[in-house]
């Protein structure tokens, strides 16, 4: 199999994955407004959602997809798929 559909499956992954977090912020947000008992106002709820999704992308994705070692192994397998992944980490932070 060669490294380009390697990163390509990378990606897909971390598509699907981010995807998947955007699902887990709105159930937080759900389970967060019954804890304090209210319902968030439009302004509040997308400032929380904004900084509660940029962190979990840093958690769950950047973290990993731009680790040394990780990046180390991506420009060995592929200059080109190394390349595509740093798009793909820009976008998503």
């Amino acid at each position: 199999m060669g490294s380009d559909s390697v990163h390509w499956r990378h990606a897909a992954r971390a598509s699907a994955c981010a995807s998947g977090l955007q699902a887990q912020m709105k159930m937080d947000m759900e389970s967060l407004q019954k804890a304090i008992g209210r319902d968030l106002g439009t302004v509040e709820r997308a400032e929380i959602e904004a900084a509660q999704l940029k962190s979990y992308r840093w958690t769950f994705l950047l973290s990993g997809m731009t680790h040394p070692n990780v990046d180390r192994s991506l420009r060995e397998l592929s200059t080109e798929g190394h390349r595509r992944v740093g798009e793909l980490a820009r976008a998503i932070a």
